[in-house]
């Protein structure tokens, strides 16, 4: 039987840790939900580390910094692990081993989430995808999003 419960508070003593997802349960994109300070006050004083996962393709320091901007300060998330991070350090290195070091990379204009794909060790970036051993898609413009 599922169990239904009224809030995190009742279940907190529960487990040893808890992992949000951002967008969509930590906040709307322009605001914080109600109760997401407290909720996560209430984890820190019992002890509890917040993990907050997104498929955010730009790095964690950029997410802690839009969390911030929304009211939601570093002191209550133990650590952000996000799609661009992955990418960054596990997938496009292997990947680099494993098909080779010329990427084309379709982004968007973003010069953080730019940033972070080039300062991929050994990788090349290609100025076309003929030229490319893979290719690299991250946070495409809304007008390039057609495929």
């Amino acid at each position: 039987m599922t169990e239904v419960v009224q809030g995190l508070d009742a279940i907190a003593d529960r487990y040893d840790g808890f992992v949000f997802d951002q967008y969509g349960v930590l906040h709307d994109g322009n605001h914080l939900y109600p109760n997401v300070v407290a909720v996560l006050r209430g984890l820190r004083e019992r002890g509890k580390p917040a993990l907050v996962l997104t498929n955010s393709g730009r790095g964690a320091g950029y997410n802690l910094r839009r969390l911030s901007g929304l009211g939601l300060h570093e002191n209550l998330i133990d650590h952000v692990v996000t799609s661009g991070d992955v990418a960054k350090y596990h997938l496009l290195p292997r990947t680099i081993q494993d098909v080779g070091p010329n990427c084309y990379c379709i982004a968007s204009d973003d010069s953080e989430r730019r940033d972070l794909f080039l300062s991929v060790d050994g990788l090349i970036e290609a100025d076309s995808p003929d030229q490319c051993d893979f290719v690299y898609l991250s946070g495409m413009a809304a007008g390039l999003a057609e495929t």
